[in-house]
């Protein structure tokens, strides 16, 4: 896939998701060296990243992966797929701002249960 295409393919992205954003390996990658170079885990205003980083996941095996993610009381979903950009592996993100008032089904409402301090939002499930 070329620059061009990977930016097409964005933009349509863009029309669903809240942010789409591509990242080289460099910026994924599990070496203090490489975090230098883009500490891609400020944008969710931490220190550190992820323990369960799917980007780097997806960079290891190819596969999609989707997780939520929080930001202060905010939920997000996060999928991160796989793209090769002009011979170089990146990680494209597509993160869904969640609506935490809608995110179970009523009908399932009984089995689900969200609630969330300053710092997490936590879902448990019966």
């Amino acid at each position: 896939m070329t620059r061009e295409q990977v930016e097409q393919e964005m933009a349509q992205y863009r029309t669903i998701f809240t942010v789409v954003r591509l990242l080289d390996a460099k910026q994924v990658g599990g070496s203090s060296d490489v975090h230098e170079y883009c500490k891609c885990y400020n944008y969710w205003e931490k220190d550190a990243s992820c323990k369960n980083c799917i980007s780097r996941q997806v960079l290891e095996d190819h596969r999609q992966r989707t997780k939520l993610e929080y930001m202060g009381r905010e939920v997000f979903q996060v999928t991160a797929v796989y793209r090769e950009v002009d011979g170089r592996p990146c990680v494209m993100e597509l993160i869904q701002q969640l609506d935490s008032e809608t995110l179970i089904d009523p009908e399932n409402g009984d089995r689900t249960g969200i609630f969330s301090t300053k710092s997490r939002v936590y879902i448990y499930m019966r």
